[in-house]
């Protein structure tokens, strides 16, 4: 995925990246899932997994490569506010 092409929803503006490069939106939505997972709040978990399922083709795509780091690295996820 191309930050520079990715597109504010709201506005249609390009989305300015973040300072870490990483698309917040994707990222939030696993962190999101493992946290509620970490806390065994299965209907939190199963809420931010439809919502994770909801996102559109190109940020899916970063959502699950951001997913497939926290779990293959181990990333301890403790709480997301």
């Amino acid at each position: 995925m191309s930050l520079a092409g990715s597109v504010n929803q709201r506005s249609g503006s390009p989305a300015a990246p973040s300072a870490d490069g990483l698309d917040d939106d994707a990222w939030q939505r696993p962190t999101l899932v493992l946290a509620a997972a970490n806390r065994a709040d299965g209907n939190a978990m199963a809420k931010h997994l439809r919502k994770l399922a909801a996102l559109p083709d190109d940020k899916a795509e970063a959502a699950s490569k951001y997913l497939w780091y926290l779990l293959r690295f181990r990333v301890v996820v403790d709480s997301v506010s």
